[in-house]
């Protein structure tokens, strides 16, 4: 019975956790995320502190196996950091030029501000991710204003 109360509670708090996800924005998923590690951290801690305590050591040679473990995931993730610092840079330096932005909206040059405006709109109607289009097909729609409206 204790483990089906158990098993209930987790499932609970699994259930939060999706719903609370699903539900907020990036920022703060990522800051949640790191709140659960630290947790997550301090109570691995009480525990071997504990078991050391009682005599229980048996679980050291364990902790040495992943020293290296724990060297591999921040080498990853430095190299995760540089990668995403290098797109960002090269992705500024490939700026769209007055003929691509006209010719992703449909427009021929000499076209208003507010034929550029309409054009935009009717496009990111239907390429905006949240209406089923791509994340890359609103970004070239968004930078084509840009370039065209000086923005």
């Amino acid at each position: 019975m204790g483990w089906l109360i158990i098993g209930l509670f987790i499932a609970a708090l699994v259930w939060g956790a999706m719903v609370w996800y699903a539900n907020t924005e990036v920022a703060n998923v990522k800051k949640g995320l790191v709140s659960l590690a630290v947790i997550g951290l301090l109570i691995v801690a009480v525990l071997l502190i504990t078991n050391v305590v009682r005599g229980n050591i048996g679980f050291l040679p364990m902790l040495i196996l992943l020293v290296p473990l724990a060297k591999k995931l921040r080498a990853q993730g430095g190299s995760q950091r540089f990668s995403s610092k290098f797109r960002q840079n090269s992705a500024s330096r490939s700026a769209m030029s007055r003929a691509e932005a006209l010719e992703v909206l449909g427009l021929k040059e000499g076209a208003s501000q507010q034929e550029i405006k309409a054009a935009y709109r009717k496009l990111i109607a239907s390429a905006h991710p949240d209406a089923g289009g791509s994340d890359s097909m609103a970004a070239k729609l968004n930078e084509a204003k840009q370039v065209l409206l000086g923005k």
